[in-house]
């Protein structure tokens, strides 16, 4: 068995929604795979982390409570 640890580096860009422009990168964070971006226009800070999709939310069950008739006294 072989285990490889890899980092794969793709180019993206990421555009402020408010004003249209490339956000530039502004420092890096404390730990590899953090960022922080900002937008040289408005001012929009954003930090970028590289992790694992969050989990699927649990589904909430909806069924109603069974019915239990109140004992007469």
């Amino acid at each position: 068995m072989v285990q490889l640890n890899l980092t794969i580096s793709l180019p993206l860009r990421v555009v402020c929604v408010q004003c249209g422009q490339d956000l530039a990168l502004e420092e890096l964070g404390p730990s590899p795979g953090i960022c922080n971006v900002k937008c040289p226009g408005c001012g929009v800070r954003i930090r970028l982390i590289q992790g694992p999709a969050p989990a699927a939310p649990k589904p909430i069950d909806r069924r109603m409570p069974p019915f239990r008739p109140k004992p007469k006294t």
